[in-house]
């Protein structure tokens, strides 16, 4: 189990570095960009996770992810962002949604970042499109690992609705 950690962690340094150097485009020093990937592959949320192996997958594609993100900004490619994503939510499911949602944040970011006037926000409206519709195709590929956890997920049975959450009435003694 180690060894696999070990490995993960060197991925997830290699796939931010790989951001990096993108996203810098070669106006930063090489060695300023290893140590920023060096910090992000030995932050404390994959420290915590080193363990749990399975929570370190969305670590390792969350910068492919923005790195898919910055292609579909400057080339107007939507396979890399689809591909990426849906890897992410099939190879964990609960990361990968936080994953998505920070995707959108970072989509928008990057989106208003490059766009600033209502002509070019109205011009470039095509990329929203793009991502939604990408972000749409990678849940929809990521169906078959979806649709049996939500069958499971329906299985179980739980308290009635969600007024048991509003109440301060405790449920067990």
């Amino acid at each position: 189990i180690m060894l696999v950690a070990l490995l993960k962690i060197g991925f997830c340094g290699l796939t931010s570095y790989l951001y990096f150097s993108y996203h810098t485009k070669g106006k930063t020093k090489q060695t300023f960009l290893l140590l920023l990937s060096t910090i992000y592959a030995l932050s404390s949320y994959n420290m915590m996770y080193m363990l749990n192996i399975m929570w370190l997958d969305s670590a390792v594609l969350a910068p492919l992810v923005c790195l898919s993100i910055d292609y579909l900004q400057r080339k107007r490619k939507i396979a890399p962002y689809i591909l990426t994503m849906a890897g992410t939510i099939f190879c964990n499911y609960y990361t990968g949604c936080m994953v998505g949602i920070f995707s959108a944040l970072y989509f928008l970011w990057t989106f208003f970042q490059e766009n600033t006037t209502k002509q070019e926000i109205w011009k470039a409206k095509k990329k929203i499109l793009q991502f939604m519709l990408g972000a749409m195709l990678a849940l929809g590929i990521s169906t078959c690992i979806l649709l049996p956890v939500l069958k499971d997920i329906s299985d179980v049975r739980v308290s009635p609705g969600i007024q048991s959450f509003l109440t301060l009435k405790t449920e067990c003694s």
